[in-house]
């Protein structure tokens, strides 16, 4: 067993020629032990053909390591490119050690499967010696870092992913799709389901339609298969906007604002094109939404006298993108629309518009929700009640609710400073400010009365009464 020790002894150190000689005379030791009858004993188990198989395995490896060895000594002198080649290949090879030391006379069935890690497998697989493959690898990563795209970004959130970037297409300029990308809508916008008061239904829809599709992609095929468009029409001030900027918080899809400035130009051809790119870019990164606020003014009904040829160019292009011949099935971009008119909309776009909801203005517990949000961070006197002020601001819509508040909370800061200043020496500025101590005082039943006497509802009764007979007539909830 001397020749074994000295076998191992010698791979350890280096010197694997000595190290081959060793194992050769250990071989004629086992042969020779295998023709005695007497010693072919087993030893822990295994006999001296079993040792030997294992043990030729640890003599591959050293066999594997002077290949690679007399590999760098053929190699290619690059210059000076770093350390040593043969230095790192040592360094290598010490690093089996642990496993080397750690055999038994037994078995060692690790040793080739570790080995193959390292940069011998390379060798045999290549055909490559080890400096050469580094070169290889290091010339892909530099051409890999040079096609990276403008949206690549290797910060935690993204994890290293490639974003995507709309390239523009061949005949529109630069300027289009620049014009509609300051329309994204930063999702940081602090508007969230919470802050919108009633409307439960209309939230519901819209989650429904925007955020649930997204979470459960498996559920929404088929008939199933989410809305594509939805129009909130209803008298001005009831929340329509604010449900947008909901939607807009929304992590999951992008969110595109579309105002009217944005796809009416004066040269002629450019809104057409704006509206095309608008929602090629919209389907290019599905899911997506785009918003029309005022859908109205850009998708009023057709007529045949008075018309800019230009303008029936572009509401013939919304109609086909919305629903045309060669929209993508795949892409999930969902229109939002807003109007305080929905009877000037053409019938072709209100066809378009799968549900046409609603909002009308906030009844009496929508109205007492309202004051509660926007006076949760004001002190009041005990004798004020929000269903008494539901009852004062009845045919009010929130817009007009908000402004009472801001007028009542103000009324006692007008009160102290008018203690000072009166008639014609009232004159206001930094200086005389300085002299006036103004305490925060509770907001009385009466700052309230003073406020609704003052500030009149902004909705008159024939335009609700036209919203009522237009959502009885084409509405769809």
């Amino acid at each position: 067993m001397e020749a074994l020790n000295q076998f191992r002894e010698l791979a350890l150190n280096g010197e694997y020629e000595k190290s081959l000689q060793s194992f050769d005379e250990f071989t004629k030791e086992v042969k020779c032990m295998e023709k005695d009858k007497e010693k072919n004993t087993m030893i822990e188990g295994y006999s001296w053909k079993q040792m030997q198989n294992e043990l030729c395995k640890e003599a591959h490896v050293v066999k594997q390591i002077i290949h690679e060895l007399n590999a760098f000594k053929q190699s290619i002198d690059f210059g000076d490119i770093g350390p040593n080649v043969q230095e790192q290949e040592e360094k290598e090879v010490k690093k089996a050690k642990p496993i080397l030391h750690g055999a038994n006379n037994n078995t060692v069935k690790t040793i080739k499967k570790q080995v193959s890690k390292t940069s011998r497998s390379k060798l045999s697989l290549t055909g490559k010696t080890p400096v050469q493959s580094t070169i290889t690898n290091n010339n892909n990563s530099n051409s890999e870092a040079k096609i990276k795209p403008i949206g690549f970004s290797e910060n935690e959130s993204t994890k290293g992913e490639k974003e995507k970037k709309y390239e523009c297409p061949k005949g529109i300029d630069q300027e289009i799709v620049s014009m509609i990308e300051d329309s994204v809508i930063d999702r940081s916008n602090g508007i969230s389901w919470l802050d919108i008061a009633s409307l439960n239904e209309v939230k519901s829809l819209l989650q429904e339609t925007i955020i649930l599709p997204s979470v459960m992609p498996e559920i929404f095929k088929g008939i199933r298969k989410p809305l594509k468009s939805i129009l909130l029409f209803g008298p001005p001030g009831t929340g329509k906007t604010m449900l947008a900027k909901a939607v807009a918080n929304n992590k999951d899809s992008i969110f595109f604002n579309v105002a009217p400035s944005l796809v009416v130009s004066k040269w002629r051809g450019d809104s057409s094109k704006l509206i095309k790119v608008l929602f090629e870019m919209a389907r290019f990164y599905s899911p997506s939404v785009i918003f029309f606020d005022e859908i109205d003014s850009i998708g009023s009904e057709r007529s045949a006298n008075g018309e800019h040829e230009a303008t029936r160019q572009m509401k013939s292009e919304l109609l086909i993108q919305m629903d045309g011949v060669n929209n993508c099935k795949d892409c999930r971009v969902i229109i939002l629309g807003a109007t305080n008119h929905p009877w000037l909309i053409d019938d072709a776009l209100r066809r378009r518009f799968e549900k046409r909801i609603y909002v009308p203005l906030p009844d009496k517990p929508a109205r007492i929700q309202l004051f509660q949000m926007y006076l949760k961070d004001m002190e009041l006197y005990k004798d004020v009640e929000f269903p008494m002020l539901a009852d004062l601001t009845e045919g009010y819509n929130g817009a007009d609710i908000n402004a009472i508040c801001r007028d009542a909370a103000m009324i006692s800061i007008r009160t102290q400073i008018q203690r000072f200043y009166s008639g014609s020496n009232f004159n206001l500025n930094s200086q005389t400010l300085q002299n006036i101590q103004i305490q925060n005082v509770p907001i009385s039943v009466q700052d309230f009365q003073s406020a609704v006497s003052r500030i009149k509802s902004s909705v008159s009764f024939q335009d609700l009464e036209k919203h009522t007979k237009w959502f009885q007539t084409f509405g769809s909830l």
